[in-house]
């Protein structure tokens, strides 16, 4: 996050952050648990309005699906939903050999990473890292197997932009994956 918030300075983005923030509720509705989800979404949008938000930025593209699946056009909240990456596009980091592992909730996104990363594969790392919609914590030797696929025996480095991905693809293989924001910020783009 502070990776994140120091581009978003570079790039002269101003934005605010809401105390206590809450959970967008996305887990609950991929595990099943639309009542609780929606509870989340309602007390979330009220707090929304309370604070006059017109924009959510989100680093987690499951947060960014929420948003935008749940919150938008319900009881008249209509906020912009920006992933943080799209706000970078036009920096560039020109390194070889980096394979991208392009989250389930933002795939669509791939375009704005690889234009960011040109040295990066065109080829997505794999198709789910494991984390997602509640694997990793109802299996964890499924999770570590699909993120195992991600690496696919090479010995390029993953970079993601999901903050779900880099943590369960950091479990399997320390060291072997880096996450964007983090990437740019230490490498001063």
């Amino acid at each position: 996050l502070a990776a994140a918030e120091s581009l978003l300075a570079r790039r002269g983005i101003t934005y605010g952050l809401m105390d206590d923030e809450p959970c967008c509720g996305n887990i609950l509705f991929n595990l099943g648990d639309l009542a609780a989800g929606s509870e989340i979404v309602k007390s979330n949008i009220a707090r929304f309005k309370e604070a006059g938000v017109r924009r959510i930025i989100t680093v987690c593209p499951g947060c960014y699906a929420a948003f935008n699946r749940y919150y938008k056009g319900k009881d008249g909240f209509d906020p912009e939903v920006v992933l943080a990456v799209d706000l970078l596009d036009g920096m560039r980091y020109a390194s070889e050999g980096l394979v991208v592992q392009d989250p389930c909730h933002a795939k669509e996104k791939g375009a704005v990473v690889r234009r960011i990363l040109p040295g990066a594969s065109n080829k997505n790392a794999s198709p789910c890292c494991g984390a997602g919609a509640g694997v990793v914590a109802h299996d964890q030797l499924l999770a570590e197997s699909k993120a195992l696929k991600a690496f696919n025996g090479g010995t390029a480095k993953v970079v993601t932009y999901c903050p779900f991905c880099y943590s369960n693809l950091n479990t399997v293989k320390p060291g072997a994956v880096a996450d964007i924001y983090v990437l740019l910020a230490e490498n001063g783009c």
